[in-house]
């Protein structure tokens, strides 16, 4: 295991660990991500909390009935290449 992996493993702080639990309902995350979130939720009861409240909200989210999500706008896989690049922009400004 390279250095950088092994003090992300090792130093993964709560910030790191809800930002990890997020993307990993969007994406396969690597080992050492996947360590370093186990790792962190061992031992912090707050972290541990909010990724089952994540992955709950996303499978409800998952859930809803076609009729609730054409009320509140389109599905994201219905978004431009443009405007989905925007998104990401202003989430990366957020961190």
């Amino acid at each position: 295991m390279k250095l950088p992996d092994l003090n992300l493993i090792l130093n993964c702080h709560c910030k790191k660990a809800t930002e990890l639990a997020s993307e990993s309902l969007d994406r396969q995350l690597t080992a050492s991500e996947r360590w370093a979130l186990r790792m962190h939720t061992l031992v912090c009861k707050s972290c541990r909390r909010a990724v089952r409240q994540l992955q709950a909200l996303h499978r409800l989210a998952g859930q809803m009935p076609d009729a609730v999500k054409q009320a509140f706008g389109h599905d994201a896989s219905e978004l431009s290449p443009e405007r989905k690049a925007e998104i990401a922009e202003a989430m990366r400004k957020l961190k």
